[in-house]
């Protein structure tokens, strides 16, 4: 795909000296790529921490539900 892309030129200035080494298309692919990585990551991140807090609290739920446990017969340390 083709298309067109207005930078300022101060991040202008700074691109064309960080992709001296590369094209200015691979560069800019590789940032893209990176960004959507990036995103996928928080987003992974940040589902892990829902499920995370709602284990937490079905697993207090569970807990909470349990009766005292029968240790007749079991060695008092």
């Amino acid at each position: 795909m083709r298309t067109t892309v207005v930078l300022e030129p101060e991040v202008e200035k700074l691109i064309r000296v960080l992709s001296l080494k590369k094209k200015l298309s691979q560069f800019i692919n590789q940032c893209v790529k990176e960004h959507f990585k990036n995103e996928e990551k928080k987003r992974l991140k940040d589902e892990l921490a829902v499920a995370y807090k709602r284990a937490s609290k079905e697993g207090k739920e569970i807990i909470d539900g349990f009766t005292s446990i029968e240790v007749e017969g079991w060695p008092e340390w």
